[in-house]
């Protein structure tokens, strides 16, 4: 066999199909970990390799025992129970706490050591600073006093000095994400949305050129694009250009949707290319206190307004509209691009398949006011584009 067929081997997939402990994993009565991407069940791999090496037990062992939890743990399902799915295990915020029950054993307190070692090195330096100050052993009041006055300071340096070399040397966290890699399935139907102000029509071009870019970069049936546009303010309610974008604006939509690389998309597929790309423009509500009219709440009313709109909620200011209300109401999640930023290849994909996981949806309390475990809204890492980060010594600095 050669280097070229060797580079061509889907090494992931050997390596999973090699795996004693991927075999027992795909056994996940819930069903969550055989649709995972890669990446997660890497995380869950090593993790189990983590527990192996602290109970003493084969790592084949570890992952049965995990399933087996799971197991029973299904027979008694309710709605919000995470601790059917594997990851509950292995990537909770209570690791420690879980593997101890789950295993029976204990497992070194990280708080303890962390506190200690941020109490030692306090005491550290106020001794430094002491011996500096009275270079004699001896006690006196003065000695005790600098002591009180001191350590509060060290106590405040060498907190500081823990927590940026942790955050330094630390890997952070990864959450678990499903596979979206194939398509977004219709229960996780998405639409990212660019919130803007504007009274041009330059300007709208340009947001539904950028969103029809990143659709290409993100191509799928179940992802949709959207403008959500506020006029810009001024003295009435209406202004003599606004009729005149909002039609520019659904025009140029059409022209976007007939373009070549869109119908060799949707060619031979059932779901048509109908409201793919959409605009929607707000009424201006009299705000007192600036003495014009304006969009309500600015970015957050367009995307408070929208996702109540996507929920049944027809007393919001969007203007009337012929897009297909019962797809918007089956929408799942939206997806915010600031008109600066973009949505790279994959990245919708890799979002959707993030919060749709079960450990991170959402689970709400009984009166549905607040989100107690899980996610309402994630956000990604946001990166600086090469060309873009040496333009001044601020995106320099602050760019890495």
């Amino acid at each position: 066999m050669g280097l070229n067929d060797i580079s061509s081997l889907l090494w992931e997939d050997i390596y999973l199909q090699l795996s004693k402990v991927e075999a027992v994993l795909t056994e996940d009565p819930a069903g969550a970990y055989n649709i995972s991407n890669f990446q997660t069940k890497v995380v869950y791999h090593k993790k189990i390799e983590e527990i192996a090496r602290k109970t003493n037990l084969t790592e084949w062992d570890v992952a049965k025992k995990i399933v087996t939890r799971c197991k029973e743990r299904i027979k008694d399902k309710k709605p919000s129970d995470k601790s059917i799915y594997i990851g509950y295990y292995l990537l909770n915020g209570n690791f420690n706490q879980i593997v101890e029950d789950t295993f029976k054993i204990n497992l070194k307190n990280r708080f303890t050591s962390y506190a200690l070692l941020v109490v030692m090195l306090g005491l550290l330096l106020t001794a430094i600073v002491t011996c500096f100050l009275f270079p004699y052993p001896c006690f006196s009041w003065e000695s005790l006093l600098l002591i009180l006055i001191v350590f509060p300071v060290g106590y405040q340096i060498s907190k500081t000095l823990v927590n940026d070399s942790i955050g330094k040397f630390s890997k952070p966290g990864m959450m678990p994400r499903l596979d979206y890699r194939f398509g977004i399935p219709d229960e996780s139907r998405t639409v990212a949305v660019i919130p803007v102000i504007t009274d041009s029509k330059d300007k709208m071009k340009e947001y539904i050129d950028k969103l029809k870019v990143y659709w290409l970069a993100n191509r799928d049936k179940n992802l949709y694009m959207a403008v959500l546009a506020d006029f810009k303010d001024y003295k009435e309610e209406n202004a003599p250009y606004d009729q005149e974008l909002m039609e520019y604006s659904q025009q140029y939509v059409q022209q976007v949707m007939n373009s070549p690389e869109l119908k060799a998309f949707f060619k031979d597929r059932q779901e048509g290319m109908n409201d793919r790309f959409m605009v929607f423009f707000r009424k201006r509500a009299h705000n007192p206190k600036e003495n014009c009219w304006m969009g309500y709440e600015r970015k957050r009313g367009k995307l408070e307004e929208f996702n109540a709109f996507l929920r049944g909620d027809n007393g919001t200011s969007f203007i009337p509209h012929d897009h297909n209300k019962e797809l918007l109401q089956s929408i799942r999640y939206v997806i915010t691009v600031d008109a600066d930023t973009e949505l790279n290849k994959g990245t919708a994909h890799d979002l959707c398949g993030t919060i749709s996981h079960p450990l991170n949806k959402a689970v709400v309390n009984e009166e549905g006011t607040m989100v107690v475990d899980g996610y309402g809204i994630i956000q990604p890492k946001v990166g600086v584009r090469m060309e873009n980060a040496l333009a001044t010594r601020f995106s320099a600095l602050f760019s890495g």
